[in-house]
């Protein structure tokens, strides 16, 4: 919010307030908007722990029967490995960063990826001072993040 002190009469006398105006707040989604990312969800045996299968979207992932005897790692989600920066996004994202704008980078990824999201930014010059990277631990979380911002 910018505070302004602006000038307004009341009962005759002029008196000075402070006016909030309120600022833009720009939300991006990381994956496939800034970034296209080759990342998979890996099915691994919990026994062998090896992997038995990978899981590229989210629609896969809604419709993916897990068997009793396997489970989902995320664990490659937590770096940005080979990340093609999506010019027409990036170009503006730098923009409003460059002007200090209030920026939210939204992702389904695991908290601890934030470092990597910020890092990942960075290595394609962008200005992460006024950009806040929440990483919520799926997208169904998405929607409550955004509410309470």
């Amino acid at each position: 919010m910018t505070v302004s002190r602006e000038s307004l009469v009341m009962d005759g006398k002029m008196i000075r307030i402070n006016v909030t105006q309120p600022r833009t707040l720009y939300v991006f989604d990381f994956d496939d908007t800034i970034a296209e990312t080759e990342e998979a969800v890996l099915v691994r045996d919990k026994k062998t722990n090896k992997v038995v299968d990978h899981i590229h979207s989210q629609q896969e992932a809604d419709n993916y029967v897990l068997k009793q005897n396997r489970y989902f790692d995320f664990s490659e989600f937590v770096n940005v490995d080979g990340a093609k920066e999506i010019e027409l996004v990036t170009t503006y994202l730098r923009k409003l960063a460059l002007e200090g704008n209030k920026i939210i980078v939204l992702s389904a990824r695991q908290p601890p990826a934030r470092f990597a999201l910020r890092d990942y930014l960075r290595s394609i010059d962008i200005v992460t001072r006024s950009i806040t990277f929440a990483c919520v631990d799926g997208s169904n979380n998405k929607y409550s993040y955004l509410k309470k911002q």
